[in-house]
């Protein structure tokens, strides 16, 4: 019996307490917005650098807001300018730190004083024009003082590459930030690219409700102290059993990403114990995201498939 129903993974005792997480992440769900008049009238979201102001006398931009949102009025889109003279192709770039109009390097970021385990959010990815990739990468660094330079400490990231215009509502993504170092880091550098500087059809990416875990983006964590969630592999690895006693009466959705942090599978938990099936997934280590009907994140956590 215990062979054929393998425990892999016993999770969420103690892991955050009741209550609203602050988000590092600056303006996280881009709500805000700042217009820019002069060579050319642009906006930009709050906390992020873009190229709208190098593309703004063209009436051009490759970061625009759209309405509605995964979650408040708006999202962020980012596509590429093809066919631009002596450049190519102008990328749709999102930084949290300084783009270098040259070079379309970003330096800098934002401040913070823990060590995140994963980047979440939720995309859109709109390739009606053509083959395309986007990519996100997320860099945690901390100043040496002993060098006077940055030891970069954790790094993480993923492309998307599988059009997702087809969703109803944006998919949830999972990245995976893993440590080379105990080190604290003090700075994050994010940046997101839709195309590239040879996209000959840029696609359109759309991107919401950035967050980190285990600090979230305006969401409330759930205490599961003196509750258990079980993961069971079921039938050598072709399925895998969900036993979550909290929602025999709540709707909740797993999605389960793998990783690389491309969302592989949505689950519906409407009963106790729900099965679903994992023949297609490669072995490996998978990552789920419990998300509450209310759309809270109720619990995050990690499997792994042998097969």
């Amino acid at each position: 019996m215990m062979n054929k129903y393998l425990l892999l993974m016993v999770l969420l005792v103690g892991r955050m307490s009741l209550g609203i997480s602050q988000n590092a992440i600056p303006n996280p769900g881009f709500e805000d917005w700042t217009a820019h008049t002069g060579f050319g009238s642009y906006e930009t979201p709050d906390g992020w650098q873009t190229l709208n102001q190098l593309t703004a006398l063209a009436t051009v931009f490759t970061a625009k807001k759209d309405a509605p949102g995964y979650s408040g009025n708006y999202a962020v889109r980012l596509q590429g300018i093809a066919g631009v003279p002596f450049v190519g192709t102008v990328p749709g770039i999102l930084s949290s730190g300084i783009i270098n109009q040259q070079t379309f390097a970003a330096t800098g970021g934002f401040g913070v004083n823990f060590r995140p385990l994963e980047f979440k959010g939720y995309y859109k990815y709109d390739l009606t024009a053509g083959l395309d990739t986007a990519t996100i990468a997320i860099f945690l660094t901390k100043w040496n003082t002993s060098t006077s330079s940055r030891d970069t400490v954790g790094i993480g990231g993923t492309q998307f590459k599988t059009d997702q215009q087809t969703y109803v509502a944006f998919n949830a993504f999972i990245i995976p930030l893993p440590f080379n170092s105990t080190v604290i880091p003090d700075t994050v550098s994010i940046l997101i690219l839709s195309g590239s500087l040879t996209s000959a059809n840029p696609g359109a990416l759309y991107l919401d409700d950035l967050s980190f875990y285990p600090v979230s983006a305006g969401i409330e964590e759930v205490n599961f102290g003196n509750h258990d969630l079980i993961i069971y592999n079921n039938n050598a690895a072709s399925s895998i059993s969900i036993k979550y006693p909290e929602f025999r009466e709540t709707t909740a959705t797993v999605v389960i990403s793998d990783i690389t942090g491309r969302a592989v599978g949505n689950v519906i938990l409407k009963e106790e114990i729900t099965t679903f099936n994992t023949g297609s997934f490669a072995p490996g280590l998978y990552f789920y995201n419990i998300i509450g009907e209310d759309k809270k994140s109720l619990a995050t956590g990690k499997f792994t498939i042998n097969k």
